[in-house]
Parts: structure tokens; C-alpha cells; sequence
């Protein structure tokens, strides 16, 4: 069948909640995941700098969750709950096992996204740029295709070509139901933000500090940058932003041009935030402050209503939305619930729920839950409570002020501990060879 006619057809077959007698079963499905995409600095949710100004154009088309979290601060264990709809206790992955460079993979009897799709006779392929992305840990399984160019902070391969592969294998295999996840690490450190993004916001401040921005270890033995400097360091992370912003807006564009932003369900997100010295700290996976967790989330497709939806959700959520979507099975054990009726024309309405966060990469072990507006952290000194809406930036614990809030909080989080510690599977080392340790190592991972 032509793609043409077949994306007409399944257009049709979604008008309306009762258009060709059910739900399609052959919806294909397009995952982008920009890496170390904090909320809060894009234009898209309010930030002053014009960051995000492609986004915002499509995302008039999309649903724009304003209040999405991710599971974690980091990326193996975030993507693997992306792929898996668990937390990250669940799935295994990202874990550490004793020493400080051995991690867990992802439980063998953890079924993927992919895996799933394919079995549906879904073609499947991702296009990746992250060291914590090799197939060693898990993630790559299901997937027919998997491309992931080998990146170090100084030498990465930049979104346009990520996004060009992925064009690429659209037009050989886009007639039939596919399933494509691109990643693209731009936005993570070092900052070397492209030609045309290069100097839209760091150029007229004061500081000693230039372009490219590479050896953040070197950084932090400096000792505190000064006001300027550190300015500077938020100002490269937005021109980074704004480069991937320019080639998202040419991708997104292909797939509207080809009909598939209208025939297929595209969702974009990020594993994880950045730290830029809101709580005295910088990059990921030390902490599970907002800066970190609150990621964008936006979708697009047939039958999804244009819209802002303020309902707290998490990326545990993606994947049962995506199954209910295409029709495929959720295993009954998956942490997250199906977007799906915030999506649709009229909208709906989610059940007051927890939200969790886990598995941090540096320090002692932290968890976090939310019951919004409240978000309650665990470890690294004494239980943290704050109010999300009126305090977003979570500059005052309010512990000591509310305890009885704070303790009930606290208890409810040590309880679902406890509980995900007697579920746990035995931990599935990763083995990784000596060119992907390297690049974890270049990246800063292994030598902390």
C-alpha cells in the first residue's frame, strides 16, 4: 500500500472516539529524547531567553505537559525507565554494584518498548549518542536498527546528523508501523554550542571565562566562580539549547512535511535536567532537585488534543501511554499510568498519585517522592520537604515547619523502598569494554 494512502487511511480511523470501530493498532511511534534538557530554561515554559523558538511553533499542535518529572537525575537509569515504564529499582539498570565502576544492566526479564513493537512486527530503530546507551547495558535490546555513535564530552556527533540518520531510515522503512527513538546529547557538558547558536547569550557578559566551555573538572578546582562566570556557564548551556532547537524545528518540519507529526504518535522529552549552581552544585546525578527532575514532555498525533496539561506526571508514564496508543499489552507490575485520556478531545482526569524519583549517581543514595504540590527528599543529611507551587525552585524546606506532613511523606517513601528492596531480582552486572570505560572516564563517571 502506498504510505500516503495507509497514513490517510489511519488518519480516518482516528476521527472522533468512534471512527473505524476502535482504536488503530498500527499507529506508529517516534521517541526523542534531548539529553540534559532542564524545563525550566525554555522558552517553551516561560524562561527569559529565547531558547526554544522552533518548539514553540510546533508545539501549538502538541500537548505540553507542564509538570513532567524524571525518574532519576541521570541517563542510564531515566532512558531505561523511558523504555520499560518502571522505576529504575525495577528495571535494574544504572545501578551500582559495589564499586564505584561496575553498574547494573537492564534485567533480562524487563521486556522494552521495543521489544514489544517488534514482536507486533513493528520496525524498530534508534538512533543514540551516549556512552551509558552501549548495548552492554540492556537498553539496545528489541531494537532491529541501533546506531550509537561513540561521544566523549569533546567529540560528539551533533543532533543534525542524528537527526539526518534518523530521516534517513524513515524514508527506507516509513511504510510500514515503526518505531523510532532518537537521542541526541547536544545540550550535556562540555558547551560548544554551534556556529549559527554560538554568542546569542553569552556575548556582552562580563567574565573570564570562553567559548567552548570543556573541563568542567578543572571548574570546580578553581574554587566559586564569580557572579560573571557563572552567568556565563548558564548562558553556553542556552546556546546549546537554542543549537538543538534549530535542528529539532528542521526534524519536526520533515515530519510534518511527510505526514507522519499527524499519523504517528511523536513524543519529545529528556532524561534529565542540569544543575547550574541553583543549589551550589553543577551538572546531574548528585542530586533530585528540580533542576534535575523537571523535564519537558510534549505529543503529538492523531487524536491528541493541542493543549497545556498542568496534571503532575512522570516518565514511567510514557510507555503505558504509548502502549495504549498502539494497542499493545502493559505488563501489570509497570509503575507508570496512560496519559492517554489527558490527551484526547475534552481531555480527562488522573487520580491523585505519588511520584517517585531514585537512583542517584554521586553521594549517598537519595529518593524522592511527590504528592503535589508537596515533594519530600531522602538522604544526604535530613529529610527535605517542599511546596512545588509556590516554591519551584525549592529554596525553603519546610521540614521543620510542617512535620506531621513531612513525617507521613517520609513514611510512605521508606515503605515503597522497603518494598521495591524485597522485589529486587539479583543485579546483572554490565560488561563494558575498554573503549566505552574510556568514554564514561572523559565524560567524568568512573573517577569520582
Amino acid at each position: 500500500m502506498k504510505v500516503w494512502l495507509r497514513r490517510a487511511l489511519l488518519v480516518v480511523c482516528v476521527i472522533g472516539p468512534l471512527g473505524c470501530g476502535a482504536e488503530p493498532r498500527e499507529r506508529s511511534v517516534v521517541l526523542l529524547v534531548i539529553d540534559t534538557l532542564r524545563a525550566d530554561h525554555l522558552s517553551l515554559h516561560g524562561y527569559a531567553r529565547a531558547t526554544t523558538p522552533a518548539l514553540e511553533r510546533f508545539a501549538t499542535r502538541a500537548a505540553v505537559f507542564e509538570r513532567a518529572f524524571a525518574p532519576s537525575s541521570w541517563t542510564l537509569p531515566s532512558i531505561g525507565s523511558l523504555l520499560t515504564g518502571r522505576l529504575p529499582s525495577a528495571h535494574g539498570a544504572g545501578l551500582r554494584l559495589g564499586a564505584p565502576s561496575q553498574f547494573a544492566r537492564l534485567g533480562d526479564g524487563v521486556p522494552t518498548l521495543a521489544e514489544t513493537l517488534g514482536a507486533r512486527g513493528y520496525a524498530t530503530a534508534a538512533f543514540v549518542a551516549n556512552p551509558y546507551l552501549v548495548e552492554a547495558f540492556g537498553l539496545a535490546r528489541g531494537f532491529a536498527v541501533y546506531e550509537n555513535a561513540p561521544v566523549t564530552n569533546k567529540r560528539i556527533r551533533r543532533a543534525p546528523r542524528i537527526f539526518a540518520s534518523a530521516e534517513k531510515w524513515l524514508r527506507e522503512h516509513g511504510d510500514r508501523p515503526f518505531f523510532l527513538l532518537v537521542h541526541v546529547f547536544d545540550p550535556h557538558m562540555d558547551y560548544d554550542p554551534p556556529e549559527e547558536a554560538r554568542g546569542a547569550f553569552t556575548g556582552g557578559i562580563e567574565s573570564g571565562l570562553s567559548l567552548p566551555l570543556r573541563d568542567f573538572r578543572e571548574m570546580r578546582e578553581q574554587g566559586p566562580l564569580s557572579p560573571g562566570d557563572r552567568e556565563f556557564v548558564r548562558a553556553a548551556y542556552d546556546e546549546e539549547i537554542l543549537g538543538v532547537d534549530l535542528a529539532l524545528g528542521a526534524f519536526l518540519q520533515s515530519l510534518a512535511d511527510e505526514g507522519w507529526l499527524e499519523s504517528a504518535l511523536v513524543v519529545l522529552t529528556s532524561d534529565h535536567g542540569e544543575e547550574l549552581f541553583d543549589h551550589g552544585g553543577f551538572e546531574h546525578g548528585h542530586s533530585l532537585h528540580q533542576e534535575l527532575l523537571h523535564v519537558p514532555l510534549l505529543v503529538w498525533g492523531p487524536g491528541v488534543h493541542a493543549s497545556r496539561v498542568t496534571a503532575p506526571v512522570s516518565l514511567v508514564d510514557v510507555l503505558p501511554t504509548i502502549a495504549e496508543a498502539t494497542g499493545v499489552p502493559v505488563a501489570p507490575d509497570a509503575a507508570g499510568v496512560s496519559l492517554w485520556p489527558l490527551l484526547r478531545e475534552g481531555g480527562g482526569a488522573l487520580a491523585q498519585r505519588a511520584l517517585w524519583a531514585e537512583s542517584t549517581l554521586y553521594g549517598p543514595p537519595q529518593a524522592a517522592i511527590v504528592r503535589w504540590p508537596h515533594k519530600l527528599v531522602l538522604g544526604a543529611g535530613a529529610p527535605r520537604l517542599f511546596d512545588l507551587e509556590r516554591d519551584p525552585a525549592e529554596r525553603r524546606d519546610l521540614a521543620s515547619e510542617q512535620p506531621e506532613r513531612a513525617a507521613a511523606l517520609e513514611a510512605e517513601l521508606r515503605t515503597r523502598l522497603e518494598r521495591a528492596q524485597q522485589a529486587q531480582a539479583p543485579r546483572q552486572p554490565a560488561q563494558l569494554d575498554d573503549g566505552t570505560r574510556e568514554r564514561l572516564r572523559a565524560l567524568g563517571y568512573l573517577d569520582r
